[in-house]
């Protein structure tokens, strides 16, 4: 049993609009968040690089005057939406240590059938 890849289309468009230009900094960052507090309240899965976007947006500071060392400005926030857009399709990286899908749907199967046992 393997899980379905996240749907990268929303995001996807939501990076092509701002790489090209149909949105600035502030409108994608606002897009950005929420689109994230969407698919969290919905329980979707959010491509790898998409989760990786929100650091990004989180670096952003539109104001010159309040950006420090290490923010991004809206040029760096588009450069970053430019490679991470590419990475859409990459899959999470495993966890060390982690169980598989496969092995937590057998843990889950082994546990059911031995309810199903105490019950009979």
């Amino acid at each position: 049993m393997t899980r379905a890849a996240p749907d990268r289309e929303p995001w996807a468009s939501l990076m092509a609009d701002f790489i090209d230009g149909a949105m600035d900094g502030v409108a994608f960052e606002r897009a950005y968040l929420e689109a994230s507090r969407a698919a969290v309240e919905a329980g979707d899965r959010v491509p790898y690089a998409a989760d990786l976007m929100f650091y990004e947006v989180d670096a952003f500071c539109a104001d010159p005057a309040l950006r420090g060392e290490g923010d991004l400005d809206e040029a760096g926030l588009r450069q970053a939406a430019r490679e991470l857009v590419r990475r859409l399709d990459e899959p999470w990286p495993a966890v060390p240590g982690a169980p598989t899908d496969q092995q937590t749907f057998e843990t889950f199967r082994e546990a059911a059938q031995r309810l199903g046992r105490k019950g009979n």
